[in-house]
């Protein structure tokens, strides 16, 4: 494995690892521990293994249903507990539809709680999962457009870019970020955006360190620009919420990801085991999210807070390594497939 993909492993380990803290350790320490890093790690990781795994010879719809499969499956069977929960608890179809298919409807807001359910989605921290499917979507049109690994990078960071400064300028900025509103219009407004733009930026520039590949940059000048003019105009209406996070989560993380990618491969116990969490991440991510909603419904952090927490912690990593191995890892259509075979033949079916 090439050291910049191993040590962007353990990014992806530190990445998960920051967000379980923040998530699982009491209050009094977790209010410290800002879990917007590790999703600014992820969306940046996203753009640069996009353009670092590009394929001129795959297929757009091929690409799109690799992505399918790596995220919906598994995403659907680890937060099935909570799933099931929201469907009992909510009667809106609507409500399932969005958890079940991933897809923002224009009037959730939390402070509405219009479909008697609090979380804008029964796994709450699946909404990183619809902010990776706009980016694949704009990913796909443009490889569809033309299958090209410098076309596709330029066309999807542009539009991402016109796409929020027009969905600021028409329709506002709610000035929240993604875990509090789920829309199509919180979504592409969102200037978090920006880390798959920076990610695609990187892998492109580190490839080639020639003068005239580092033009890509140049694109995220737009965006700042568009915070500028919200200082001075009202055109475009973006709150101090996601300027925050923008200067002091995503951009910190863009320069740490982007140093480790470019350093010597990071060796040693620690780091080894790191890197071994970062393969299973995405099972960690959406488990420990299951475990934690149990605990706060059952109240039962406030009474046991370190046990809960250390507990609750060493079960994440535990048991999604087993997860991982067995539902994540799985390639459900090649499983699905087998399972027919294997039926068939059972049956005495022939040819």
């Amino acid at each position: 494995m090439k050291k910049e993909i191993y040590n962007l492993q353990i990014v992806r380990g530190i990445a998960a690892l920051i967000v379980v803290a923040g998530h699982l350790l009491p209050p009094a320490i977790a209010e410290y521990i800002p879990g917007q890093v590790g999703v600014s790690m992820f969306f940046f990781l996203s753009g640069y293994i996009m353009l670092y795994s590009f394929k001129a010879s795959e297929h757009p719809v091929t690409f799109l249903k690799k992505r399918f499969l790596r995220i919906h499956p598994a995403y659907l069977i680890i937060s099935l507990p909570l799933i099931l929960a929201a469907l009992v608890k909510t009667t809106s179809v609507q409500y399932m539809l969005h958890t079940v298919l991933l897809l923002p409807w224009l009037e959730w807001s939390r402070e509405k709680n219009s479909f008697n359910i609090h979380s804008p989605i029964a796994n709450p921290v699946a909404w990183t999962l619809m902010f990776e499917y706009y980016f694949y979507a704009i990913f796909t049109l443009g490889k569809s457009i033309r299958n090209n690994r410098n076309f596709v990078f330029y066309f999807s960071s542009i539009a991402i870019v016109t796409i929020m400064a027009l969905s600021n300028f028409f329709l506002g900025n709610d000035g929240k970020l993604g875990w509090t509103t789920l829309s199509w219009h919180a979504i592409t407004s969102n200037l978090c955006n920006i880390s798959f733009i920076a990610g695609m930026s990187w892998q492109l520039m580190s490839e080639n360190k020639h003068v005239e590949h580092k033009r890509p940059w140049a694109l995220l000048l737009i965006p700042l620009s568009i915070i500028l003019l919200d200082k001075v105009s009202p055109l475009t209406n973006i709150s101090n919420n996601q300027i925050i996070d923008l200067l002091f989560s995503c951009i910190p993380c863009w320069i740490f990801v982007a140093a480790l990618s470019t350093s010597a491969r990071l060796t040693g116990r620690i780091f080894d085991r790191i890197h071994a969490t970062g393969q299973y991440s995405y099972s960690l991510y959406l488990f420990h999210s299951v475990l934690a909603t149990i605990i706060y419904q059952l109240h039962l952090a406030p009474k046991y807070e370190w046990p809960v927490a250390l507990v609750s912690i060493t079960l994440s990593l535990w048991i999604s390594k087993f997860l991982y191995k067995y539902i994540e890892s799985v390639n459900v259509i090649e499983l699905v497939k087998n399972g027919h075979s294997r039926y068939k033949k059972a049956r005495g079916y022939t040819g």
